[in-house]
């Protein structure tokens, strides 16, 4: 009985978003961005490796003799999942659009008085609440997929993509970083429905997801007191472009890197001080699980709350 109740509230969920084509716009703006970036690293790779790039003078070209299937191992197809879903997560309009979108999920409940509709039926209320979470949820993951699969059939028109075999799609750490990769998402677009719940202002709700990466980065590299290093170990932001750092390549921002084109680079916002200089560093990818895991909970818990605060007033 639970069990059918969820599908029905899920297929009620499915169909409100089908039905605004803001839903709709979302993925293909996220698929447009991730294209981007990913051709444009491949023709990058393309440059740096027929020596046409244009570099400042005096500066040598970094990827000179090495072997072009090298430059693009991370456009290969057993690679292409982590490298797609950490460049879409890693980037600010990746991140901002996962918020927007958690704020304006749960808004039309506040616009169109569903909260009210739910108040009559006081004993289906968690149910109805974690039918939604669980579709948002669906939702962010179908995007991930939805850019994965653009990425994997973008690189069938790019020549020289090394390392094309479907098989490789199916592996298991691509399918875990996914899954990674959704869960983050869900966090953040949780927390943007959060203030939006608890606020009872979608405008709010919007604002923080939208400007909150903004503000967080540029507090954090601003300066580098006791506190901001503090907040670096455990803001939101920080925590996901730790995760991703150390998922899609834990030593992409170290200089001397493996010779291979990044779409994207996702240096960790947490840093020490050592002998007077700054040195960026990753925390024990446990201690950033742990992090996510509370954040998801936190964000559930306070979505939950909302609505019940909600209903009873």
């Amino acid at each position: 009985m639970i069990g059918g109740g969820f599908i029905r509230i899920i297929q009620a969920e499915i169909s409100r978003v089908l039905r605004k084509p803001f839903f709709c716009v979302i993925p293909l703006l996220s698929l447009i961005y991730v294209l981007y970036l990913e051709i444009g690293a491949y023709n990058n790779a393309l440059a740096f490796h027929k020596g046409t790039i244009e570099l400042p003078t005096g500066v040598p070209n970094p990827f000179a003799g090495v072997d072009l299937s090298q430059m693009l191992y991370w456009f290969r197809w057993e690679n292409i999942t982590t490298a797609a879903g950490a460049t879409y997560l890693a980037g600010w309009v990746g991140i901002i659009l996962v918020g927007y979108v958690g704020a304006v999920w749960f808004a039309d409940d506040l616009r169109t008085g569903v909260n009210k509709q739910i108040a009559v039926l006081q004993k289906h209320l968690m149910p109805v609440v974690v039918g939604k979470i669980l579709t948002l949820a669906l939702y962010m993951a179908g995007i991930l997929i939805f850019i994965v699969l653009g990425s994997v059939l973008t690189t069938l028109f790019l020549s020289d993509v090394p390392g094309r075999e479907p098989a490789a799609l199916l592996r298991w750490i691509p399918l875990r970083n996914l899954m990674l990769y959704s869960i983050i998402a869900v966090m953040w677009a949780c927390l943007a429905a959060m203030i939006t719940l608890l606020s009872r202002s979608p405008v709010i709700g919007v604002a923080v997801g939208v400007m909150w990466p903004f503000a967080e980065t540029a507090i954090l590299f601003s300066g580098n007191s006791t506190i901001q290093l503090l907040i670096a170990k455990i803001a939101p932001i920080s925590t996901i472009q730790s995760i991703l750092a150390f998922v899609y390549d834990r030593f992409s921002w170290v200089i001397d890197s493996a010779p291979v084109i990044l779409w994207t680079t996702s240096p960790p916002l947490t840093r020490t001080i050592e002998n007077g200089v700054i040195q960026p560093y990753l925390l024990p990818i446990s201690f950033l699980m742990t992090a996510l895991v509370i954040y998801t909970f936190v964000a559930v818990g306070g979505i939950i709350l909302g609505y019940y605060v909600s209903v009873r007033d």
